[in-house]
């Protein structure tokens, strides 16, 4: 099975050898909300007017997509793009777990109880796959290197890949100089590649959520 975004986006924080609690993937949630609203923006669900969102002609299948079109289009008022994530979190907020679901049936990873310090009830994900991981990271670092990426679904992974600061968990075999290396190349490429104005909106909140902790 081919692994969507928010997927490969939640491998890429995955740590092989290490405790990954679940906890440290829910702040996560409203990111991979936005890889929604980018798709909704596509397909000229969402429309924007002066950095407001109104609704366009609703075509997906997706019942969660239904409920936020029916939000935005009922309002008495337009709003920005942070004011309806942050009114569609508070209704859906099961980005992450859906998504680590995908990877546990995959077999990829696999989701126990734990304790944090002993004391607190959590959730822990182990690698089962790295693999998966170490493949998906060599795909990326080839296109890094090369400087040539065409895809949407891509270029949004190397971008929050850059947004959320992932190079020292998604590249963990490789050292900081290595790294910083692949960071500079990284973010040369994305600067070359034009936005839409809906594209740049979505990325300017996904950087904002990035400094204020939701990453």
């Amino acid at each position: 099975m081919e692994l969507g975004t928010r997927e490969k986006l939640l491998l890429l924080k995955i740590q092989a050898n290490k405790r990954n609690y679940y906890s440290s993937f829910k702040v996560l949630e409203r990111t991979l909300l936005l890889f929604e609203v980018l798709e909704m923006f596509r397909d000229k669900e969402f429309v924007l007017e002066q950095k407001r969102i109104t609704a366009g002609k609703f075509i997906s299948e997706n019942a969660r997509k239904k409920i936020f079109f029916e939000m935005v289009k009922n309002a008495t008022r337009k709003r920005k793009l942070y004011s309806w994530v942050e009114r569609f979190y508070r209704k859906k907020n099961q980005y992450v777990e859906k998504s680590l679901q995908i990877l546990e049936r995959e077999k990829i990873i696999k989701i126990e109880k734990a304790k944090i310090l002993n004391l607190f009830p959590s959730k822990k994900i182990e690698l089962l796959k790295p693999n998966v991981k170490i493949q998906l990271v060599n795909s990326l670092e080839n296109i890094i290197v090369n400087g040539k990426v065409s895809d949407k679904e891509t270029i949004l992974l190397l971008r929050e890949l850059d947004n959320k600061f992932y190079y020292q968990v998604a590249f963990e075999a490789k050292d900081w100089r290595e790294r910083s290396k692949l960071r500079k190349q990284n973010r040369k490429m994305l600067k070359k590649i034009t936005m839409e104005p809906y594209e740049k909106v979505v990325n300017d909140l996904s950087l904002h959520l990035s400094y204020n902790g939701f990453a």
